[in-house]
Formats: C-alpha cells, sequence, structure tokens
C-alpha cells in the first residue's frame, strides 16, 4: 500500500479480510475508503458474500485489491483473480500473496502452493478473459518468523497512460526469482525452495560431523592405546625397582649381622685386655699378647675403611636409583599433561560446535560414554601406579633408618676400638704413648664416616623432594580427574534437548535460561565468573565458552 497507492484519497476492497491473526486495514491510510469481504462475519468484515455473484461493490471502482493468504483456500482462485481484476480501476492495482511451500495449514480446506512463474500465468489467463492486466513484480519472500516462503505479485490494470512504478517492493525483502515490467531476466534466481536448500545443508553439516566424530574415534583410541602401553611398562619398571630394593634390604641385614659380630668380638677383646692388665706378673707374655692385640685392631680399622668404601659405593648405586626413579615420574608426569591437553582440547571442540551437536545427539552421546570410561580406566591404572610408587618410597624411608642405625653402630665401635687401643699400648719412660699411627687410622676412618654420613643425609634430602613431586603428581591427578568430572556434566547438560520453540527464541533469552539451568544444577555461575573477572566481562563474552575455552586451562573459579 506504501508503494503503489496514490498520494491521494484511495479505495481498496481486501478479499478475506476477517481478523484472524491480525488485519492489513490498520495499515491502511486514514483517509481511504477500505472494504473488507468474507465468507463469515467477523472483526474487518464489511461485506459477507456466498460467492463470486454477490460482491456488492462496483467495478473499476477501487485504486487497490488485494487478496493475502486467501488463494491457497479458494477452490477457484483464478474465477477470483478474473473478479479482482473487474473490481480494479483502470490505472489501479491487484496484490496477491499465497504460500509457495511450507507445512498444511487448512482454514477450512489448504488447496495450492505457487511457483515463482505463478504471476505469469495469472496475466495470460486474465489477458485472454478480456482484461488489460500487466504484471509488475512477482517474487518469492524468503521466510522470516513463522515456516512458510510466500510468493506475491502485484499487477496493474491497464488502459493507462501513467508510468509503471519503479518502486519495486522486492527491493525492501529478502527474495528470490524476481520478476519486473522493465526486463525478462529473473533476478536472484533458484531452482530450489528455501526449505530444499536448509534441508541439503543440513544433511551436508550431518556427513561432515559424522566424518568429523569418527576421525575424533579413530584418534583417542590409538592415543588411549599408546597410554596403557606406557602404563604397562611403568609397571614393569617398578617391578624391577622393587626386587632391587629387596635385594638392598638383604644386604643391609648381612651388614647388620656382621656388626653384631664385631661387637662381640670387642667384647671379647676388652676382657682379654682386663685379664692381660691383671696379670702382670709375666710382662712378655704381656707384651706379645698386646702386639698381637694391636695387629689385630689395626687390621680391624682396615676393615672398616672397606667397609665405609663399600657404604659410598652403596651410596652412588641409590643415587643412581633415585635419578633412574625421577626419570619415571618426570615421565609420568608428561603423560598426565599430554592428557589434560587432549581432554581440554575434547572439551573446546565440543563447546564451539555446541549448536550442531543436537543434530548428532545419539552418536556423540555414545562417543562422550565411551570416552569417559576410557579416562576412567586411565585414572584407575594411574592410581595403581601412584600407590606402588608410595610403597616404594616406604621402602626408601626403611632403608635409610637402617642406614643411620648402621652409621651409629659404626660410630659406636670406633670409639671403643680407639679406648682400647690407647689402654693396650705401653707408656714410656717419658710419659708419653707410641700412638701415631693408630690415631691416624682412627681420624681416617672416622672422616670417611662422616663423608657417608653426609652422603646419606644427602640422599635422604633427594628421597623427601622424591616424595614431595609424587606427592604433586597426585594432587594434579586429582585436579584433572574433578576437571574430567565438570567437563562430562557440563557435556551432558549441553547435550540435553530443550524445548523445541526455544530455537525460535532470542539468543540472550535461551542463553540466560541456559545459565539458570546451570547454577540451579550447581554446575557453573555466569555471575560470578564475571565478578571475578573483571576483563571477561569488559570484552562482552559470553561466561560459559570464555571459562571452556580459557579459564579451564588459566585456573580461574567461577563459584
Amino acid at each position: 500500500m506504501d508503494t503503489y497507492l496514490p498520494s491521494t484519497s484511495s479505495k481498496i476492497l481486501e478479499i478475506g479480510a476477517q481478523n484472524v491473526n491480525g488485519t492489513l486495514r490498520d495499515h491502511a491510510p486514514r483517509n481511504a475508503e477500505y472494504i473488507g469481504l468474507d465468507f463469515e462475519a467477523g472483526d474487518g468484515v464489511d461485506i459477507v458474500v456466498t460467492g463470486l455473484d454477490d460482491w456488492s461493490v462496483p467495478d473499476d471502482h477501487f485504486d487497490m485489491v488485494m487478496a493475502s493468504s486467501v488463494f491457497e483456500h479458494d477452490k477457484a482462485f483464478w474465477r477470483t483473480f478474473l473478479m479482482m481484476c473487474a473490481k480494479t480501476s483502470p490505472g489501479g492495482h491487484i496484490y496477491i500473496s499465497a504460500p509457495s511451500n511450507g507445512t498444511v495449514h487448512r482454514y477450512p480446506q489448504d488447496y495450492w502452493r505457487f511457483y515463482p512463474d505463478a504471476g505469469l500465468a495469472l496475466e495470460d489467463w486474465a489477458r485472454n478473459e478480456g482484461f488489460d492486466v500487466m504484471l509488475v513484480e512477482s517474487f518469492v519472500a524468503e521466510r522470516k518468523a513463522d515456516v512458510w516462503n510466500d510468493f506475491c505479485a502485484v499487477f496493474r490494470r491497464g488502459p493507462s497512460d501513467a508510468d509503471l512504478n519503479r518502486d519495486f517492493v522486492f527491493k525492501k525483502v529478502a527474495a528470490t526469482n524476481i520478476l519486473t515490467w522493465r526486463s525478462s531476466e529473473i533476478f536472484n534466481p533458484t531452482d530450489d525452495s528455501e526449505d530444499t536448500r536448509l534441508l541439503t545443508a543440513a544433511h551436508e553439516e550431518k556427513h561432515r560431523w559424522v566424518l568429523h566424530s569418527q576421525h575424533l574415534e579413530a584418534r583417542h583410541k590409538d592415543e588411549l592405546e599408546h597410554q596403557v602401553q606406557e602404563i604397562t611398562r611403568l609397571n614393569e619398571e617398578i617391578g624391577r625397582h622393587r626386587g632391587s630394593l629387596a635385594l638392598l634390604d638383604e644386604k643391609a641385614a648381612v651388614k647388620d649381622r656382621e656388626l653384631v659380630a664385631l661387637r662381640q668380638r670387642s667384647e671379647e677383646l676388652t676382657r682379654e685386655l682386663e685379664q692381660m692388665n691383671a696379670e702382670t706378673q709375666d710382662h712378655e707374655r704381656s707384651l706379645q699378647a698386646q702386639a698381637n692385640a694391636t695387629s689385630e685392631l689395626q687390621s680391624r680399622l682396615a676393615q672398616r675403611e672397606e667397609e665405609a668404601v663399600q657404604a659410598w659405593a652403596t651410596a652412588q648405586e641409590r643415587k643412581e636409583e633415585r635419578d633412574r626413579l625421577a626419570t619415571e615420574v618426570e615421565k609420568v608426569r608428561q603423560d598426565l599433561a599430554d592428557a589434560n591437553q587432549w581432554v581440554c582440547k575434547l572439551a573446546l571442540n565440543r563447546t564451539q560446535n555446541e549448536r550442531q551437536i543436537a543434530r548428532l545427539e545419539r552418536a556423540l552421546t555414545a562417543n562422550s560414554r565411551d570416552l569417559a570410561r576410557r579416562h576412567n580406566a586411565l585414572a584407575r591404572e594411574h592410581e595403581v601406579a601412584m600407590e606402588q610408587g608410595r610403597a616404594l618410597s616406604d621402602q626408601v624411608s626403611l632403608l635409610e633408618s637402617r642406614n643411620v642405625d648402621l652409621q651409629r653402630r659404626l660410630d659406636t665401635l670406633s670409639a671403643s676400638s680407639k679406648q682400647v687401643l690407647v689402654s693396650s699400648l705401653p707408656v714410656k719412660p717419658n710419659g708419653t704413648n707410641d700412638l701415631p699411627e693408630a690415631q691416624e687410622l682412627l681420624e681416617r676412618s672416622g672422616r670417611a664416616a662422616r663423608q657417608a654420613e653426609a652422603q646419606l643425609k644427602e640422599h635422604r634430602e633427594e628421597i623427601a623432594a622424591l616424595s614431595r613431586m609424587v606427592a604433586q603428581e597426585q594432587d594434579n591427578a586429582v585436579e584433572l580427574e574433578r576437571r574430567n568430572a565438570w567437563l562430562q556434566a557440563a557435556a551432558s547438560f549441553l547435550l540435553e534437548q530443550g524445548k523445541w520453540w526455544w530455537r525460535y527464541m532470542p539468543l540472550n533469552w535461551q542463553r540466560h535460561m541456559r545459565d539458570r539451568r546451570l547454577l540451579r544444577r550447581d554446575l557453573f555461575d555466569s555471575d560470578a565468573y564475571l565478578a571475578r573477572n573483571p576483563d571477561v566481562a569488559a570484552s562482552g563474552q559470553d561466561p560459559l565458552r570464555h571459562f571452556i575455552h580459557h579459564g579451564i586451562t588459566e585456573n580461574r573459579r567461577f563459584d
């Protein structure tokens, strides 16, 4: 009406004018003469008719005759079109619109759909029946808020000397298959209806996602098999380390028995020396016994030096063992980091495609459940490995305590041996003892023992650091399991099928309802996340999308 009605007072006739879901009368100029016809009385109906013979309006009278969403319900719309041409004044316009595709809507019956060239057929039909009618423009409008694409056509009845309209309606709406009086060329032509185009695009999108899902499943299967092989190898390594620790325990037990024997021998030597002091009458025999005892003590000191060397060698072996364990722990940490990165990437891919997930719900749900089972199996195997590592640490601590006890016994034996040696040597006439060599041996033995003790202390510190690393890896594993559990819960929520009419609501409303449901399930608090992260609020990003894409890896919180 804005495009084709004259600027002066105009006369309008509407066919099918009852106000069912809105009326065109509200958009007519206020000074227009407006008459509405329909088969039933109601709002917007001025004249009730029973057919084509009782319209009760004059011929060649109206500036515009309109039939909007009427012809699909008319059994013989071509006869109605001729009657509309008869009621239009020369130079006036005829407007029709009817569905080109879409669902069936009976009111009371649904008979016809109009293809892009229907306007040309109506033009020929009217000319053959004696009416000077020209098609001004016709097009198929793209859908907006419903499921139909309307065919629209505007005709002018002649004869008329006025110029044909150049301000076409199709320029103000999205349209295809456009015909005008100015050219025989079809503008924006297409052979497919919008339903067909949408269906083809949906099939192509589905095919792409099926291929992508198959690719992800194959890749994840290979990665999981690699993780299982790595865990099996780590279990074998831990078993070998256990055997090495058992061998070290046996060696420590042998050393304990040797120390007990040395202590007994030291007590025997003490008793012998006391007996020699009591037998002062036989000086030669006493001196010979003392010389023999001194020689034996020197042999014992040499033996202590050898044991110190052996202790040093044992400490070196433990250091190498610690280095190997550190290497294995680093490998386990790298495997956990790779697994965490892989899970984050998967969550990112799912979030980026949340709108397409609804179309592949069954396949992706099955894949998600299978992936969750694989992650749980991997977590359980990792927990077994960590338990074995803790058992290994306990065994190392036990061995360390035994080594400390061994060092204490060595110190006690060295002190007692030194006292025995000093008391057993003869005193010279000038009041001095001949002890230089014995004292030097004792001092060297003490230094070697202190060095061994320092090295044992260093090993203890390294073992403690290794234990802290193992504890940290356990904490990381717990955090990884917590993140996996949240991602699985969030994915399950996003896969839920919402009400069918939600997709037609504004995106802001959909996001608001989603955030409320997430908050009720204690999965995510968007307001708290924006308050805690002002940079996200300033950027205007979706808080849930930002948290999945970046917040998880940056250790941001949303509660």
